[in-house]
């Protein structure tokens, strides 16, 4: 009994009493900031699976750009490790291979044909006919 009449001599205490404030305070501070942080990443993991939704979705589409080359888009997927061990057999130690950029180049070549050839085919054209 004579410990809870000291703990409570030292709450009510005028002294005591702002430092309890103040550490409350700080005490609540810390917990909104850590509430914001796990705000932020449910935030993030609602987009990623509205991503991967619209993704499922998604077919390819082709057009040309306004160079006149023709492309194709699709939406990807963003998972995370787990979800892909449901369904896929992970080579652990290996990247995954995946291609995300193809570039096509087209490369013109010209092959040059001797001149003279041609001027002795015409001539034997014309003197033949």
């Amino acid at each position: 009994m004579i410990i809870l009449k000291n703990i409570l001599g030292l709450i009510t205490d005028p002294k005591n009493t702002r430092m309890f404030l103040l550490g409350g305070i700080i005490v609540l501070c810390i917990l909104l900031l850590r509430q914001c942080q796990a705000v932020d990443e449910a935030r993030g993991e609602v987009t990623r699976i509205q991503n991967n939704w619209n993704a499922s979705l998604d077919e390819i589409e082709n057009y040309i750009n306004e160079r006149g080359n023709a492309e194709a888009e699709v939406l990807a997927l963003n998972l995370t490790i787990n979800e892909l061990e449901k369904d896929l057999r992970f080579e652990k130690n290996k990247p995954p291979v995946t291609i995300i950029t193809t570039e096509t180049v087209i490369k013109e070549v010209i092959v040059e044909v001797p001149v003279a050839v041609i001027i002795l085919l015409l001539v034997i054209l014309i003197l033949h006919f």
